[in-house]
């Protein structure tokens, strides 16, 4: 690829030095002396193996310099003992047997007509919720003959019914471009097959929060906007946690994607202390929306990696998208659902009522059976949510 062969970014778009990552909490506590208690508290954790990193621009655009010992976010990315003590589920990395239509381990499949293909479990950023924070530990990246394989077996009667690829990681946007390249070629060729059988083609997407974290690895490198391009993917999802997480390097990643055509979404957990406030949210959601972010989904955590002291109840979750029913018109309502381990999302019905007339949902009596996946099975979670 030529530099000529690559768009330039649209204008008005200022690029930033991309910060190094912190993954020694003295090195943090050397740039935020403020926070020391923190910071101390953390290390504790730390030393328990719970895995920490962060990247230098969201301390500087989105913690800020000096920091606030009461900010909420930084939750998101200290641990304490409380997070030590939480269960991570591989389940949510399983797929369901009977549904299966690739033996690849790139691939994940819970639902009909859709997969999610790990490409990498590299992150830049250690986030305290993520589910995926001590699976990860071994570094790996989707090698080529890894693709193929994976190319190979959607090139199948099975494979002809899956329509939608989730491209997750990780981080998917910390791999070399190359490999998102390779990745778009082999789909273009694998659609050139399906076409000729008279199958829709397959589509991409991509689940991602690199542009919260670490913008400039996305601004500062074009040979990753033009194979972003390449794949062209039909939505890029983006967790987003708070409205102090839409900054200057986020706005332009968005006016880069926007510019491709691409549908961009924010899915993301309802952490306690954090954004569990229909203001706060309310003000997100509009904020988003400003730059053609559109809610998707607002995820009430199950065995999600976040202890209990940091979530909500169900009940608080339910009454919070109601109060966003009131205040945000329905294109900026997002889906309230749960992540259950085995079965994937399930959809929440935040106007369902017990039998004693209350808002929520009578668990000891069964009513949570109510609940169905995606595409439509029914789910129990095994836990209390």
């Amino acid at each position: 690829m030529t530099l000529q062969s690559i768009h330039s970014l649209p204008e008005n778009i200022t690029t930033t030095r991309p910060k190094r990552i912190i993954r020694n909490p003295d090195d943090m506590e050397a740039v935020m002396p403020e926070i020391h208690d923190r910071i101390d508290a953390s290390r504790k954790a730390i030393a328990k193996g719970h895995p920490f990193a962060v990247a230098g621009e969201y301390l500087q655009n989105v913690i800020g310099m000096p920091a606030d010992l009461n900010d909420p976010l930084l939750s998101v990315i200290l641990p304490d003992e409380s997070d030590i003590a939480t269960d991570n589920d591989v389940g949510h990395l399983v797929s369901i047997e009977n549904r299966r239509v690739t033996k690849s381990p790139a691939i994940t499949q819970k639902y009909i007509g859709s997969v999610i293909m790990t490409v990498t479990s590299v992150c830049h950023q250690r986030c305290t919720h993520c589910f995926r924070k001590n699976v990860n530990d071994t570094i790996s990246v989707l090698s080529d003959e890894a693709i193929n394989q994976a190319f190979e077996d959607l090139d199948s009667i099975g494979g002809d019914n899956i329509f939608d690829i989730i491209m997750s990681g990780g981080e998917p946007l910390t791999v070399k471009p190359a490999l998102i390249e390779k990745i778009a070629l082999q789909r273009d060729q694998l659609n050139r097959k399906r076409g000729l059988r008279g199958v829709p083609p397959i589509h991409f997407s991509i689940n991602t929060r690199e542009p919260v974290v670490m913008p400039s690895t996305i601004l500062n490198n074009p040979e990753m906007i033009e194979a972003i391009r390449h794949l062209n993917p039909l939505v890029i999802s983006i967790q987003i946690l708070h409205p102090r997480e839409i900054t200057h390097g986020f706005v332009d990643v968005m006016r880069i994607f926007r510019g491709m055509g691409i549908g961009l979404r924010t899915n993301h957990p309802i952490l306690k202390g954090v954004n569990d406030d229909p203001n706060v949210l309310r003000e997100m959601y509009t904020k988003l929306a400003e730059h053609g972010v559109f809610p998707k989904d607002l995820i009430h955590p199950i065995k999600s990696g976040i202890p209990r002291e940091k979530c909500v109840t169900l009940e608080r979750s339910m009454e919070i998208m109601r109060e966003l029913v009131k205040r945000l018109p329905g294109t900026l309502l997002p889906r309230l659902q749960c992540c259950t381990p085995n079965l994937g999302k399930s959809f929440i019905d935040p106007f369902h009522m017990k039998k004693d007339g209350t808002f929520g949902y009578d668990m000891e009596n069964g009513e949570i059976i109510g609940l169905r996946t995606k595409d439509g099975e029914k789910n129990q979670p095994a836990s209390a949510m």
